[in-house]
């Protein structure tokens, strides 16, 4: 699917450019995409992921929105 692959490219990018900012977010998109694909533990590795560069970046927002969603892949 395009979005995936947007967002794969995305994740390369910001890691060759050494930079965060945006990795949160492509991996909570690519694992949102992921779990509307129905592809649960792909999505939720990807959640988790997520998770960490909010938790580095200190967006408690994202971080408290992104435990709820990891949690109801244990559901």
């Amino acid at each position: 699917d395009d979005s995936n692959k947007y967002c794969d490219e995305a994740i390369k990018w910001c890691l060759k450019k050494d930079s965060i900012y945006l990795l949160g977010q492509v991996h909570y998109q690519k694992g949102y995409n992921l779990e509307l694909a129905n592809q649960l533990g792909c999505a939720k590795t990807f959640m988790e992921k997520a998770l960490i560069f909010f938790e580095i970046q200190k967006n408690e927002e994202l971080v408290k929105f992104m435990k709820v969603k990891i949690e109801q892949f244990s559901s």
